[in-house]
Protein backbone atom coordinates (compact mmCIF):
# COMPACT_ATOMS: atom_id res chain seq x y z
CA UNK A 1 0.00 0.00 0.00
CA UNK A 2 1.23 3.44 -0.86
CA UNK A 3 1.17 6.24 1.69
CA UNK A 4 1.83 9.95 1.26
CA UNK A 5 0.27 13.13 0.00
CA UNK A 6 0.33 12.52 -3.74
CA UNK A 7 -2.35 13.80 -6.10
CA UNK A 8 -5.83 12.52 -5.24
CA UNK A 9 -6.26 11.14 -8.77
CA UNK A 10 -3.15 9.00 -8.33
CA UNK A 11 -4.32 7.68 -4.92
CA UNK A 12 -7.72 6.86 -6.40
CA UNK A 13 -6.16 4.95 -9.27
CA UNK A 14 -7.30 7.52 -11.85
CA UNK A 15 -4.67 8.23 -14.54
CA UNK A 16 -3.54 11.82 -14.78
CA UNK A 17 -1.98 13.44 -17.87
CA UNK A 18 0.61 16.12 -17.08
CA UNK A 19 2.01 16.83 -20.54
CA UNK A 20 1.70 15.83 -24.18
CA UNK A 21 4.53 16.44 -26.65
CA UNK A 22 4.41 17.59 -29.30
CA UNK A 23 1.27 19.67 -28.84
CA UNK A 24 0.22 19.01 -32.45
CA UNK A 25 0.41 15.86 -34.55
CA UNK A 26 -1.02 14.16 -37.62
CA UNK A 27 -2.39 10.62 -38.00
CA UNK A 28 0.52 8.19 -38.05
CA UNK A 29 2.71 10.46 -35.92
CA UNK A 30 3.77 9.65 -32.38
CA UNK A 31 3.21 11.69 -29.23
CA UNK A 32 4.71 11.29 -25.79
CA UNK A 33 2.30 11.42 -22.85
CA UNK A 34 3.69 11.95 -19.35
CA UNK A 35 1.76 11.71 -16.12
CA UNK A 36 0.86 9.29 -13.36
CA UNK A 37 -1.36 6.29 -12.82
CA UNK A 38 -0.79 4.69 -16.23
CA UNK A 39 -0.06 1.24 -14.73
CA UNK A 40 -2.95 -1.15 -14.17
CA UNK A 41 -3.33 -3.64 -11.33
CA UNK A 42 -3.83 -6.45 -13.82
CA UNK A 43 -0.74 -5.40 -15.84
CA UNK A 44 -2.92 -4.79 -18.88
CA UNK A 45 -1.70 -2.00 -21.12
CA UNK A 46 -3.63 1.25 -20.71
CA UNK A 47 -5.59 2.68 -23.61
CA UNK A 48 -5.01 6.06 -25.22
CA UNK A 49 -7.92 7.68 -27.01
CA UNK A 50 -7.83 10.65 -29.34
CA UNK A 51 -11.45 11.69 -29.23
CA UNK A 52 -13.23 8.36 -29.74
CA UNK A 53 -10.39 6.75 -31.73
CA UNK A 54 -8.07 4.38 -29.91
CA UNK A 55 -4.34 4.68 -30.51
CA UNK A 56 -1.71 1.97 -30.65
CA UNK A 57 1.07 2.16 -28.07
CA UNK A 58 4.75 2.00 -28.92
CA UNK A 59 5.77 2.27 -25.25
CA UNK A 60 3.94 2.01 -21.94
CA UNK A 61 5.22 2.62 -18.41
CA UNK A 62 3.53 3.88 -15.23
CA UNK A 63 4.48 7.50 -15.98
CA UNK A 64 5.15 7.61 -19.72
CA UNK A 65 3.31 6.50 -22.85
CA UNK A 66 4.22 6.82 -26.50
CA UNK A 67 1.11 6.62 -28.66
CA UNK A 68 0.66 6.64 -32.43
CA UNK A 69 -2.10 9.01 -33.54
CA UNK A 70 -4.82 6.92 -35.24
CA UNK A 71 -6.72 7.65 -38.40
CA UNK A 72 -10.02 9.24 -37.49
CA UNK A 73 -8.61 11.05 -34.46
CA UNK A 74 -10.92 13.93 -33.59
CA UNK A 75 -12.23 16.02 -30.73
CA UNK A 76 -8.99 17.91 -30.03
CA UNK A 77 -8.30 15.99 -26.78
CA UNK A 78 -6.49 12.86 -25.64
CA UNK A 79 -7.42 10.62 -22.69
CA UNK A 80 -5.77 7.69 -20.95
CA UNK A 81 -7.85 4.76 -19.74
CA UNK A 82 -6.34 2.44 -17.10
CA UNK A 83 -8.28 -0.18 -15.10
CA UNK A 84 -11.52 1.32 -16.44
CA UNK A 85 -10.56 4.68 -14.94
CA UNK A 86 -10.43 7.59 -17.38
CA UNK A 87 -8.17 10.62 -17.12
CA UNK A 88 -9.29 14.17 -17.59
CA UNK A 89 -9.02 15.21 -21.27
CA UNK A 90 -5.79 16.91 -22.31
CA UNK A 91 -5.80 19.24 -25.34
CA UNK A 92 -3.92 18.31 -28.50
CA UNK A 93 -4.19 19.64 -32.04
CA UNK A 94 -4.60 16.89 -34.63
CA UNK A 95 -3.87 17.95 -38.19
CA UNK A 96 -6.03 16.96 -41.12
CA UNK A 97 -4.94 16.34 -44.70
CA UNK A 98 -6.16 19.12 -46.98
CA UNK A 99 -4.37 18.26 -50.25
CA UNK A 100 -2.34 15.53 -51.91
CA UNK A 101 -0.53 14.74 -55.17
CA UNK A 102 1.68 17.82 -54.81
CA UNK A 103 5.48 18.18 -54.96
CA UNK A 104 6.59 20.74 -52.34
CA UNK A 105 10.35 21.34 -52.08
CA UNK A 106 10.15 23.77 -49.14
CA UNK A 107 7.42 24.88 -46.75
CA UNK A 108 4.13 26.26 -48.08
CA UNK A 109 3.40 29.97 -47.63
CA UNK A 110 0.24 31.42 -46.07
CA UNK A 111 -1.21 34.89 -46.70
CA UNK A 112 -3.23 37.00 -44.28
CA UNK A 113 -6.51 35.67 -45.69
CA UNK A 114 -5.57 32.10 -44.80
CA UNK A 115 -4.80 31.02 -48.38
CA UNK A 116 -2.02 28.44 -48.62
CA UNK A 117 0.38 28.40 -51.56
CA UNK A 118 2.26 25.22 -52.38
CA UNK A 119 4.46 24.11 -55.25
CA UNK A 120 4.41 21.26 -57.70
CA UNK A 121 8.10 21.58 -58.49
CA UNK A 122 8.55 18.59 -60.78
CA UNK A 123 11.79 17.03 -62.10
CA UNK A 124 14.80 19.32 -62.52
CA UNK A 125 14.56 21.36 -65.70
CA UNK A 126 11.05 20.21 -66.62
CA UNK A 127 8.01 22.48 -66.56
CA UNK A 128 4.86 20.85 -65.26
CA UNK A 129 1.31 21.86 -66.32
CA UNK A 130 0.64 23.63 -62.99
CA UNK A 131 3.61 24.83 -60.96
CA UNK A 132 1.80 26.54 -58.05
CA UNK A 133 -1.47 25.70 -56.34
CA UNK A 134 -3.61 27.86 -54.09
CA UNK A 135 -5.52 26.20 -51.27
CA UNK A 136 -8.28 28.49 -50.03
CA UNK A 137 -9.40 28.88 -46.43
CA UNK A 138 -12.18 26.32 -47.05
CA UNK A 139 -9.58 23.83 -48.41
CA UNK A 140 -10.45 24.16 -52.07
CA UNK A 141 -7.37 23.36 -54.19
CA UNK A 142 -7.04 25.55 -57.29
CA UNK A 143 -4.33 25.90 -59.97
CA UNK A 144 -2.63 29.27 -59.45
CA UNK A 145 0.48 29.62 -61.68
CA UNK A 146 1.47 27.60 -64.74
CA UNK A 147 4.52 29.46 -66.08
CA UNK A 148 7.32 28.60 -63.62
CA UNK A 149 9.91 25.83 -63.87
CA UNK A 150 10.88 24.05 -60.64
CA UNK A 151 9.42 26.51 -58.11
CA UNK A 152 10.97 25.96 -54.68
CA UNK A 153 11.06 28.57 -51.89
CA UNK A 154 7.94 30.63 -51.14
CA UNK A 155 7.31 33.84 -49.18
CA UNK A 156 4.42 36.31 -48.94
CA UNK A 157 4.91 40.04 -48.31
CA UNK A 158 2.62 42.45 -46.44
CA UNK A 159 0.91 43.49 -49.65
CA UNK A 160 -0.10 39.93 -50.43
CA UNK A 161 2.44 39.34 -53.22
CA UNK A 162 3.92 35.87 -53.42
CA UNK A 163 7.66 35.48 -54.07
CA UNK A 164 8.87 32.23 -55.61
CA UNK A 165 12.45 31.04 -56.10
CA UNK A 166 13.07 28.61 -58.98
CA UNK A 167 15.84 26.08 -58.46
CA UNK A 168 16.18 25.46 -62.20
CA UNK A 169 17.69 28.83 -63.16
CA UNK A 170 18.20 30.78 -59.93
CA UNK A 171 15.43 33.31 -60.56
CA UNK A 172 12.91 34.79 -58.15
CA UNK A 173 9.43 35.66 -59.41
CA UNK A 174 6.81 37.92 -57.89
CA UNK A 175 3.23 36.70 -58.23
CA UNK A 176 0.30 39.03 -57.68
CA UNK A 177 -2.86 38.06 -55.83
CA UNK A 178 -4.60 37.30 -59.14
CA UNK A 179 -1.84 34.91 -60.27
CA UNK A 180 0.17 37.14 -62.61
CA UNK A 181 3.87 36.29 -62.50
CA UNK A 182 6.88 38.47 -63.29
CA UNK A 183 10.60 37.83 -62.91
CA UNK A 184 11.83 39.89 -59.99
CA UNK A 185 15.47 38.80 -59.47
CA UNK A 186 17.89 36.67 -61.48
CA UNK A 187 21.34 35.19 -60.91
CA UNK A 188 20.49 33.84 -57.47
CA UNK A 189 22.08 30.43 -58.00
CA UNK A 190 20.25 27.14 -58.16
CA UNK A 191 19.93 26.39 -54.44
CA UNK A 192 16.63 26.79 -52.63
CA UNK A 193 17.01 28.04 -49.06
CA UNK A 194 20.15 28.37 -46.96
CA UNK A 195 20.25 26.08 -43.96
CA UNK A 196 19.40 27.96 -40.76
CA UNK A 197 17.22 30.62 -42.33
CA UNK A 198 13.45 30.59 -41.76
CA UNK A 199 11.38 29.03 -44.57
CA UNK A 200 10.68 31.52 -47.33
CA UNK A 201 13.74 33.73 -46.63
CA UNK A 202 16.12 33.53 -49.58
CA UNK A 203 19.80 32.93 -48.99
CA UNK A 204 21.02 35.97 -50.95
CA UNK A 205 19.01 38.41 -48.83
CA UNK A 206 21.39 41.31 -49.43
CA UNK A 207 20.80 41.13 -53.18
CA UNK A 208 17.04 41.21 -52.64
CA UNK A 209 17.23 44.22 -50.37
CA UNK A 210 19.38 46.18 -52.83
CA UNK A 211 16.36 46.56 -55.09
CA UNK A 212 14.42 49.79 -54.87
CA UNK A 213 11.19 47.92 -54.10
CA UNK A 214 12.30 46.20 -50.90
CA UNK A 215 10.74 42.92 -49.88
CA UNK A 216 8.99 43.39 -46.54
CA UNK A 217 7.98 40.05 -45.04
Amino acid sequence: MKFGFGPSTEKNGIPRIESVAPAAAIPGGEVEIRGTGFATRTHVRPQVRFGEAEATLALASPQRLVARVPEGANGGVVRVVASEQVSQPFPIAVGMQIADNLHPVANPAVDMDGNIFVTFSGPRGQRVPVSLYKITANFSVKPFVTSLTNPSGLAVDRAGNLYVSCRNDGTVHRVSADGRSEQWVEGMGVGTLRRGLPPGVFSQRRTLCNRTDHLEL
